[in-house]
């Protein structure tokens, strides 16, 4: 998709994804040459963490210590998270590849059956990737800054891998969800372009053309929309069809993404406790430590890039709920204004379907991908912190120094 080139190339060189058929010919040879080199940045990446993991054992002095870039209650799934997503792109890239044309698939038959314009969308999924990218870069960036600040000892070059250990998950992982809201995003704006193919086509309604053009700029005409006293029976064939396709698409994306989420997001989620639990210590300790100030920047960016990754994905996934549930409700409307028995048993057919196999997503039926998951999110997290504050309270009282220095981030000796 050549419209979200500059996402789809990160996430190559990441190992996150296929590399697409573009650079698969014809030959056997040339196919066994691309199959391969889909494997290198997996590799590469999966044998540059390696390196990253063996310098956290590489020594245990003091300096080693402070310059470790996390403590191991958010290295190690942060650690874990990672590697299982790279071997799990590795496992599915097949799976993976079936997802990239069933993409295809799915915009040729739209526009086939329905005659839709791509252009405005094409433009908006364009912007996104833009977008995304440039939100990665920066929240990469800016964590990677402020930890080589706090955490890298120039003096002993295992410090880099230290700092490599913890940065290049973070960035690698947030890649990964932005992937997966890119997949839902495909899904909730298909779903909003049949809704409208179901008004031109099947409801009858005088403004059909306007809402087309509404959601495709001026290239809206080339709907195939009816007049309004003329309904296409037969478009509820071809409606059954695309309903099919999604729903594969659906069921394809969350074999493809499910796994990984749960380990994604509970690595996000422990980190967010942590490092709100590291801002709470130090503002109770007026910022005694030497760079606390920085120390916090470098916690509130981390806060910041996770809250970003729980809300595209957990949006998106509502959003795809919604768009899915509207097109329900003009499928419903099409069957009240329908005479045609015929058609009318049709629409009931597909109506079932949507009902009983809804567009949802989730991480392996762990947890629904939607709104409400970010308030039981939130939930845990109060609980969990209170219960932080309250055993650190207890142990600055126990030690009879209540300005006690709060504990430095990075040291995996705490």
């Amino acid at each position: 998709m050549d419209n979200t080139k500059i996402f789809n190339i990160l996430a190559i060189l990441l190992g996150l994804r296929p590399f697409g058929r573009s650079l698969l010919g014809a030959n056997a040879r040339k196919v066994r040459t691309a199959n391969l080199l889909q494997l290198l940045p997996s590799l590469g990446m999966l044998i540059l963490y390696t390196l990253c993991l063996v310098s956290m054992f590489r020594t245990r002095d003091e300096a080693a210590s402070i310059a470790a870039a996390a403590n191991w209650l958010q290295a190690a799934p942060n650690a874990f998270a990672f590697i299982m997503v790279i071997i799990f792109a590795l496992k599915n890239r097949d799976l993976g590849q079936e997802i990239l044309d069933s993409f295809v698939m799915c915009d040729e038959k739209l526009r086939d059956y329905f005659g839709i314009n791509y252009d405005k969308v094409n433009r908006v999924s364009g912007k996104m990737s833009i977008l995304f990218v440039f939100v990665s870069i920066t929240s990469g960036l800016t964590v990677a800054a402020l930890t080589f600040y706090s955490a890298v000892d120039l003096s002993n070059s295992w410090t880099l891998f230290y700092w490599a250990s913890f940065c290049l998950p973070k960035f690698t992982l947030m890649v990964f969800n932005f992937q997966f809201v890119g997949a839902i995003s495909f899904l909730t704006s298909r779903t909003q372009l049949l809704r409208m193919a179901v008004r031109a086509n099947l409801s009858g309604e005088l403004d059909a053309l306007l809402a087309q053009m509404s959601i495709l700029g001026k290239h809206g005409n080339a709907m195939k929309v009816r007049p309004v006293d003329s309904v296409n029976p037969t478009s509820a064939t071809l409606v059954a069809d695309i309903v099919g396709i999604l729903h594969n698409l659906c069921d394809r994306v969350n074999l493809y993404f499910g796994k990984q989420l749960i380990l994604t997001f509970l690595s996000a989620f422990i980190c967010v406790i942590v490092q709100m639990h590291y801002i709470i210590n130090h503002i109770r300790h007026g910022f005694a430590m030497t760079d606390a100030e920085i120390l916090v920047s470098f916690s509130l960016a981390l806060v910041t890039m996770h809250a970003i990754e729980f809300w595209t994905v957990l949006h998106g996934g509502e959003m795809a709920k919604v768009k899915w549930n509207e097109t329900m409700v003009v499928l419903t409307q099409a069957r009240g204004n329908s005479s045609d028995d015929k058609l009318r048993s049709k629409i009931n057919d597909i109506l079932a379907t949507m009902k009983v196999k809804k567009l949802e997503f989730h991480a392996f039926n762990f947890f629904t991908v939607d709104l409400s998951l970010l308030t039981a999110m939130i939930s845990a997290m109060t609980t969990y912190l209170i219960v932080l504050v309250q055993f650190k309270i207890s142990e600055d009282e126990k030690g009879g120094d209540s300005s006690t220095n709060p504990t430095k981030q990075f040291s995996v000796e705490s």
